[in-house]
C-alpha cells in the first residue's frame, strides 16, 4: 500500500476528498442550495456542513433543525453516492462569549442530546437514512479558538465541557441505534501549547468507539498557507502546510489518524494565486493517489464565497464562481481538479488488506496489486463485496466471529480459496444473468456454517456431494465448491424456496440423528433442538411430506402439528396421530400440505393424550394463557391448546419443537438429517427434561419436501 503515514488504513468516507459548504449563505443573496448542491457534485461526493440546530428558537434546549442544513440533509437523502459530514455550532461545547459569560454548551446535558439525536433521525426520515448518508458528526468547529480563551476564568470549566459533550452525543447515538456514526471534532492549530488541541485530542483517542472506523481514531484539523506581508494566509507556498500536517501525525504518534478539516487560498489575494496554490494541493494529493488510489482525507475550503464575512480575505475561498443571481458557473476560470475526486476509493495494496466493518462501500475498489493477496475481515462483521470492485485479490479470509458475506458467483469463482474461519458464517452468493458459471472453487467451510444461493433453486437430489480427502465436493449445475473441512457424522441439505426474484437455496451441513434407545438417556451436547428451521418454512409452493419413523413409549402420545404466520400468530392446528403406538404402516405417511411464504411448520406431544382426549377434533387452536386469542410465537409464555367442543385442553402436558413456547424454553426434540440429506429428522421426548429419561425417541419422525430434484438458475 502507499507509504504516505497521512494516508489513513480506514477512512468513513467513500471518497478521498471533499468540500466544506456553508448553507447559511452569509451575504449569497437569492442563492439557492438546490443549485448549489447540484454544482458540487458535479466534482464531489462527500460534503461538510456546519450547521445544525435552528438559531433564535424560542427554546434552545428543544431542538429544531436548522432550515437550511434540511436542505442539504434532503438532498443528500435523495441522490445517490452524495455523503454527509456534519458539524454542529460551537454552542454545543460552549455558550457565551462575545462580552457575555461563558456557560456549559448545550450537550453537555444528555436530555438534550437525546432530543438531538431524535432530531436527526426526523431530519434524515429514519435510523437508517441516517446510517446510510452520514458518515460523522463534527462537534464545534475549530474548537480551540471558539471557546473561552487560556486566562478566562471558564478556561478550566472548558477542558471538562467538550468531553461531557462527546460522551453525551455518543451515548444518545447508541440509545437510538446509531452506534456506527462516529463523533469527532475539528483543531484549527495543534501544538503541545495548545491545551484545548492536545487534551481534547487525547481524549477522542482514549474514548474512541470501537465501531467507528475500525477502531482508529479520527480528528479533523485545519490549516492554511503562512502569513506574508501581504496579510495572513497570503502565502503561495504549500510546502510549509504539508509539513505542519506531517508534523500533527508525528506529535499524535500514530494514534489518532489527523484527517484535513479545512484548507484552500482566498482569492482576495488574486485569482492566479488561488490557482497556484490548488496545483501544489492537487499535485500533493495526485502523488498519493497515483500509489494506491487513496489520499488523506482532505475537505477544501470553501465552495462559494461568502460576502459577509470579515476581515475581507475572509470573503473570497470559494472554489465556485457565481454570476450576479448568486448560482454557480462551474469552477473559477482557470481552476482545475484532479479527475478522481468524484471516483470511490480504491484500496490497494499487497499480501494482507484488513478490511473493518462498515468500511467497504457501493462502487469501493479494492486493489491487491501484485502477488498473492488476502483480503481479512478484521473484526465480525456483513460485507457486501457485489457493490463494488476486487481485483488482484486471491484469498478472501473471514473474522474469527460470525461473518455475512455476499458476493457475485463470478465474484466467487475469482477467489483461489476462500476462509471463512471461526463463528457461524453465511456465504452469500447472487447467480448472475447467466447462471452460475461452470468452475472450481475451494472455500475453508465449518459445520456451523451456511451457504446461500440467490437466484438458484436447487433440490436435495440435483446436489452432487462427493466426500474426499479434507472435505467435499458440491456439485451444482457447473459450479464445484471445494469445501474444505470435517464433514463426517452428517451430511449437507438444501432449503430451496421462493419464486422469481426471491428464489434462493440454503445449503448447510447437518449432523446425523444420534442413536435412540428406550431408556438410555442421549448426552446432552445432542439435545439441539430443530437444527434446521428454513427447511421447515414454506413459500407457497413446496409440499411437506412427514413420515412416523418410530414411537416407543409408556404412553400413548398424541402427535400435531400447526403453522406459525410470519408475524408469529400460530394458526391452523391438527392433529397428525391422535396415538403414536398403534398406527398402521399404510397410515404412517402424511402429507402436510403447502404453507404460505414464510410460514413455519411446528410440533407438537400430548403426552398420552390418546388416553386422556382420543380422538381429537381439527377445532383446535392455541392461544395465549388467560384469552382466547391465537397465540404468539414469541409470547414468551408456554399457549393453552384450546377446543372449540372441550375448551381448554389441561389435563396433560403439552411439548413443543419450538423451545421457546416450553415451559422453561425446555429442549423437547433433537434433530439430525438422514443420509442423503433429503429428509430431516426429529426425535421427542415426553417427559420433561428436568425429570425425564431423556431418551427422546418416544416420537420418531421424518419431513420431506416435494419437489425436491429441480435445478432452476
Amino acid at each position: 500500500m502507499a507509504s504516505d503515514p497521512l494516508i489513513p488504513i480506514n477512512t468513513p468516507f467513500k471518497y478521498n476528498i471533499g468540500v466544506n459548504y456553508e448553507s447559511w449563505g452569509n451575504g449569497r443573496t437569492g442563492y439557492s442550495i438546490t443549485a448549489d448542491i447540484d454544482q458540487i457534485t458535479q466534482y464531489f461526493g462527500l460534503i461538510k456542513t456546519f450547521h445544525d440546530v435552528a438559531v433564535g428558537t424560542v427554546n434552545p434546549n428543544d431542538p429544531i433543525i436548522d432550515p437550511t442544513q434540511q436542505q442539504v440533509i434532503s438532498y443528500v437523502v435523495n441522490t445517490a453516492n452524495v455523503e454527509l459530514a456534519m458539524g454542529t455550532l460551537n454552542n454545543a461545547l460552549a455558550q457565551g462569549g462575545f462580552g457575555q459569560p461563558w456557560a456549559p454548551g448545550l450537550m453537555t446535558s444528555s436530555n438534550y442530546t437525546d432530543k438531538w439525536v431524535q432530531m436527526l433521525i426526523d431530519a434524515f426520515g429514519s435510523t437508517a437514512k441516517v446510517q446510510a448518508h452520514l458518515k460523522i458528526i463534527l462537534l464545534g468547529n475549530e474548537i480551540d479558538q471558539n471557546g473561552p480563551p487560556p486566562g478566562d476564568p471558564s478556561f478550566g470549566a472548558y477542558k471538562t465541557w467538550i468531553p461531557q459533550a462527546f460522551d453525551n452525543l455518543s451515548g444518545s447515538l447508541s440509545k437510538y441505534g446509531l452506534a456506527s456514526i462516529p463523533v469527532s471534532t475539528t483543531i484549527a492549530n495543534y501544538g503541545v501549547s495548545n491545551a484545548i488541541a492536545v487534551n481534547v485530542s487525547a481524549y477522542i483517542e482514549s474514548h474512541w468507539s470501537h465501531a467507528w472506523v475500525g477502531g482508529k481514531p479520527v480528528v479533523f484539523y485545519n490549516q492554511y498557507t503562512q502569513a506574508t506581508s501581504q496579510g495572513p494566509m497570503s502565502s503561495t507556498d504549500y510546502a510549509p502546510v504539508i509539513n505542519y500536517f506531517e508534523s500533527v501525525y508525528q506529535q499524535l504518534h500514530g494514534k489518532i489518524e489527523p484527517f484535513i478539516g479545512e484548507t484552500g487560498y482566498s482569492t482576495f489575494y488574486s485569482q492566479p494565486n488561488q490557482i497556484k496554490v490548488y496545483e501544489q494541493i492537487s499535485a500533493w494529493l495526485s502523488g498519493q493517489y497515483q500509489n494506491g488510489g487513496k489520499t488523506v482525507p482532505m475537505f477544501a475550503f470553501d465552495a462559494f464565497d461568502q460576502p459577509s464575512r470579515t476581515p475581507p480575505v475572509e470573503v473570497s475561498f470559494g472554489i465556485f464562481a457565481e454570476d450576479g443571481s448568486h448560482r454557480p458557473t462551474g469552477l473559477k476560470p482557470g481552476l482545475t481538479l484532479p479527475s478522481w475526486t468524484k471516483l470511490p476509493i480504491s484500496i490497494s495494496g499487497d499480501d494482507r488488506m484488513a478490511l473493518f466493518s462498515g468500511v467497504f462501500s457501493p462502487g469501493m475498489t479494492v486493489d491487491g496489486g501484485d502477488g498473492t493477496d488476502t483480503l481479512v475481515l478484521a473484526e465480525p462483521q456483513s460485507v457486501d463485496l457485489s457493490a463494488g470492485k476486487l481485483v488482484g485479490v486471491e484469498r478472501l479470509e473471514g473474522s474469527s466471529g460470525g461473518d455475512i458475506v455476499k458476493m457475485t458467483a463470478e465474484g466467487l469463482i475469482a477467489f483461489d480459496f476462500i476462509d471463512l474461519r471461526g463463528g457461524a458464517d453465511l456465504l452469500d452468493i447472487i447467480s448472475g444473468p447467466g447462471g452460475l458459471p461452470t468452475a472450481t472453487t475451494a472455500v475453508g467451510f465449518d459445520a456451523e456454517d451456511a451457504l446461500n444461493l440467490q437466484g438458484v433453486l436447487a433440490g436435495r437430489a440435483a446436489v452432487n456431494v462427493i466426500k474426499g480427502a479434507g472435505g467435499v465436493t458440491l456439485g451444482i449445475g457447473g459450479l464445484d465448491l471445494q469445501l474444505v473441512g470435517d464433514f463426517s457424522g452428517g451430511d449437507f441439505m438444501t432449503v430451496a424456496r421462493g419464486v422469481g426474484v426471491d428464489a434462493h437455496t440454503l445449503v448447510t451441513f447437518e449432523r446425523f440423528l444420534p442413536r435412540l434407545s428406550e431408556g438410555v438417556q442421549v448426552d446432552a451436547s445432542s439435545i439441539n433442538g430443530v437444527t434446521n428451521e428454513p427447511f421447515l418454512t414454506g413459500d407457497g409452493v413446496v409440499r411437506f411430506v412427514l413420515e412416523l419413523k418410530s414411537a416407543v413409549s409408556a404412553h400413548n402420545n398424541t402427535l400435531g402439528v400447526y403453522k406459525v404466520a410470519a408475524d408469529g400468530t400460530i394458526f391452523d392446528v391438527n392433529i397428525v396421530f391422535f396415538g403414536t403406538l398403534s398406527v398402521p404402516a399404510a397410515a404412517r405417511t402424511v402429507s402436510l400440505g403447502v404453507p404460505g411464504n414464510n410460514e413455519k411448520l411446528g410440533f407438537f406431544l400430548i403426552q398420552d393424550g390418546f388416553d386422556h382426549y382420543g380422538n381429537l377434533s381439527d377445532n383446535l387452536s392455541f392461544v395465549t394463557p388467560g384469552t382466547t386469542a391465537p397465540a404468539d410465537f414469541g409470547g414468551g409464555v408456554p399457549p393453552i391448546l384450546r377446543s372449540t367442543a372441550l375448551g381448554s385442553l389441561t389435563a396433560a402436558p403439552i411439548f413443543h419443537s419450538f423451545a421457546t413456547l416450553n415451559l422453561g424454553d425446555a429442549n423437547q426434540v433433537l434433530s439430525g438429517v438422514e443420509p442423503g440429506g433429503r429428509e430431516l429428522q426429529i426425535g421427542f421426548e415426553d417427559l420433561p427434561t428436568t425429570t425425564g429419561d431423556n431418551d427422546f425417541q418416544d416420537i420418531v419422525i421424518g419431513i420431506r419436501v416435494f419437489p425436491d430434484d429441480q435445478l432452476l438458475v
